[in-house]
């Protein structure tokens, strides 16, 4: 893993109804020789039940840790799934494969993370998805793990 410095919009520290980071929050790779004029803008507001003025700054610096193999522009671009990626283990598991992952549907997404989690399948059809993944993980050649019928059928009874 390689650490990799970020500049992101800042929320100053105000808790908004959405405080995470989306893809178009991270502005760029962090360089201090010329991104130090970005980090002194500010941005002012005033609350509506009062007077005072509130001045926080626009950008920050966050540092990220990303794999070895990772640009820090495919980072940007994917970030909320990497990070889950990594989290779960995916990452350490499949490596660069887990570039395939990017582009699920949110229901082949769900059932991919649901099925990753089970220990031990008591339900064939679920264990058979699960090896279907990893085989297509492996590279068997599909397009996608599933079909549309499986993820119908996986995902009919939540």
């Amino acid at each position: 893993m390689k650490s990799i410095e970020f500049v992101v919009r800042s929320f100053g520290g105000i808790v908004w109804a959405n405080t995470h980071l989306t893809a178009e929050d991270y502005i760029k790779v962090y360089n201090p020789e010329t991104d130090a004029k970005l980090l002194e803008e500010t941005f002012s507001y005033m609350y509506q039940d009062s007077d005072d003025v509130i001045t926080i700054k626009t950008h920050r610096v966050q540092e990220e840790e990303l794999p070895d193999w990772m640009t820090p522009e495919e980072f940007m671009e994917h970030h909320e799934k990497i990070k889950i990626l990594i989290d779960t283990g995916f990452e350490e598991r499949f490596g660069e494969n887990i570039r395939k992952l990017y582009d699920l549907h949110p229901d082949e997404w769900s059932l991919m993370m649901k099925l990753s989690q089970v220990k031990k399948f008591r339900s064939e059809f679920r264990k058979s998805l699960w090896e279907q993944f990893l085989s297509w993980m492996a590279g068997n050649g599909y397009k996608q793990p599933w079909t549309l019928k499986q993820v119908e059928a996986a995902t009919r009874f939540r």
